[in-house]
């Protein structure tokens, strides 16, 4: 789901202006606040192993969506020219308050370089990658922030070198996945982050040109799931859509035409055209994701594909 071009994640948020996942442009606006930096606790990652084009031994969870209804019926999902992100460098960003800043970083660092990364983003040509660096802030989180506070947020703590680039100096590649507690109210364009679970956007304030996606954490009990789930099956979807569509606004990637997004709201990115069908990973409860290759051959166009024998679960 994508912020900058009004991807809501969730079903049924279809209204006039705010369409699903439309693919109307929204004004970035100007943000006026942003917490202070705080310490930086940082924690390199290797790569984990590259093995995509398999089946995965996991539990399938299936949470009923839009998807049940067309997803046979969907057409190709096509590049409109923007760039992928081949090899993603994470950087994540928790604060002080936050109980469940060990699994963000431990869900993180898995699912960067896992088969989970190789298999949904083989087909758009982006591979796994590793953690640039985990950023455990000494602040508290804030109790509200819109998208345009945290964009102002992300800048001017990469420009005061909180959060790091590339080694070479670029943002070629970095994503920051920015993780808020229960405490902090999101929004996006006036709805609660709440109604569909996380976004992503391209951060383009003070000279600057980077992928963010930001996770809040919320009460998914009446699906079933923790806040640990929540949190990973947000921020999973989140990671494949920002690598297949890393800027949104300014030059998109895979993401639906506007006719075809009408047509199918909630169709617009790798992660929407398969939202409410998770893979449990070791111990990870994560997103499936749109394969052309798979809906061409007749199959299950959502992946990846589960191993033989896996259980299935309806919350």
């Amino acid at each position: 789901m994508s912020g900058s071009r009004t991807r809501l994640l969730s079903a049924g948020l279809v209204a006039a202006g705010l369409c699903g996942c439309g693919t109307s442009t929204v004004p970035a606006g100007t943000g006026d606040g942003a917490p202070d930096a705080g310490s930086v606790d940082a924690t390199a990652t290797a790569p984990g192993d590259d093995s995509g084009g398999t089946t995965l031994p996991a539990d399938v969870v299936t949470d009923t969506g839009p998807a049940d209804v067309w997803r046979g019926s969907l057409p190709r999902l096509t590049s409109m020219g923007g760039p992928v992100i081949p090899f993603v460098r994470l950087v994540t960003v928790t604060f002080a308050d936050d109980p469940q800043q060990d699994n963000d970083r431990a869900l993180a660092a898995y699912m960067v370089g896992s088969p989970w990364m190789a298999e949904a983003g083989m087909e758009y040509g982006a591979a796994p990658g590793t953690v640039l660096q985990h950023v455990r802030l000494a602040t508290p989180a804030p109790t509200a922030q819109r998208q345009e506070d945290i964009e102002a947020f992300l800048a001017a703590r990469v420009m005061d070198r909180t959060l790091p680039r590339a080694p070479d100096g670029s943002l070629d590649g970095v994503v920051y996945m920015v993780f808020y507690p229960r405490g902090t109210r999101l929004s996006l364009h006036g709805a609660p982050a709440c109604g569909f679970h996380g976004y992503h956007g391209e951060l383009t304030r003070l000279g600057l040109r980077a992928a963010y996606a930001v996770i809040p954490t919320c009460d998914q009990s009446y699906r079933g799931f923790t806040d640990a789930e929540g949190i990973s099956t947000g921020a999973s979807h989140e990671l494949i859509e920002v690598v297949t569509d890393p800027f949104p606004q300014t030059a998109p990637a895979y993401e639906a035409t506007m006719d075809v997004a009408l047509r199918y709201p909630n169709s617009s990115e790798v992660g929407d055209r398969c939202y409410g069908y998770y893979l449990r990973v070791d111990g990870f409860l994560l997103a499936r994701s749109w394969s052309n290759l798979g809906a061409q051959g007749g199959g299950d166009p959502c992946v990846p594909i589960p191993g033989p024998g896996a259980a299935v679960n309806a919350p």
